[in-house]
C-alpha cells in the first residue's frame, strides 16, 4: 500500500514539474514575470493582431524606459523578444511586402488572462445569491 502512495506522489511530481515546462507556467515563475506581463499589456494592448517587429521592439524600449532603473530587466528589448519568441509566448511571421510581424501566442494571453482574473474586481456576491436573498426578503415582508 505505501508503495502505490510512493508511484502516485512520484507520478504527481512529475505531472506538476512538467507543467512547470509549459509557456505559461515558465513565464510566470520567471524572476522578471510582474514586467514581462505588464510590458506584454503595454505593448499589445488589447490587440491580438500581428505587430510589426520594429513596432514592438519601439513599445517595448518605451516600457523598459518608463520602468524604474531597479526594477528593469536585465535585458534589452529585442533580447526580450528573443525571449519570448523562443518560449512560445509569440509567434514571428513574414507579414505583407516581407515586413517581420510577431502576435502573442494562445500560451502569453493565457498568461494575460490568468492575471485579469486574479486581479479584476469580482462581485462580493453572486447573481443567484441576490436573487436567492431578494426572494427571501419578499417572503418575509
Amino acid at each position: 500500500m505505501a508503495e502505490q502512495h510512493d508511484s502516485a506522489i512520484h507520478a504527481e511530481l512529475e505531472r506538476v514539474r512538467s507543467a512547470y515546462d509549459t509557456p505559461v507556467l515558465s513565464l510566470l515563475n520567471s524572476r522578471t514575470s510582474d514586467f514581462q506581463i505588464a510590458a506584454m499589456r503595454a505593448v499589445f494592448e488589447t490587440s491580438q493582431a500581428p505587430l510589426p517587429y520594429d513596432i514592438v521592439a519601439s513599445r517595448l524600449e518605451e516600457a523598459i524606459a518608463r520602468v524604474p532603473e531597479d526594477e528593469r530587466p536585465k535585458k534589452d528589448a529585442r533580447q526580450l523578444i528573443a525571449l519570448w519568441l523562443g518560449g512560445k509566448l509569440l509567434r514571428s511571421d513574414d507579414g505583407e511586402q516581407g515586413i517581420r510581424t510577431v502576435t502573442l501566442t494562445s500560451a502569453a494571453l493565457g498568461a494575460l488572462r490568468l492575471i485579469d482574473d486574479q486581479t479584476s474586481a469580482r462581485p462580493l456576491l453572486g447573481e443567484s445569491r441576490v436573487t436567492a436573498i431578494t426572494e427571501a426578503i419578499a417572503d418575509l415582508a
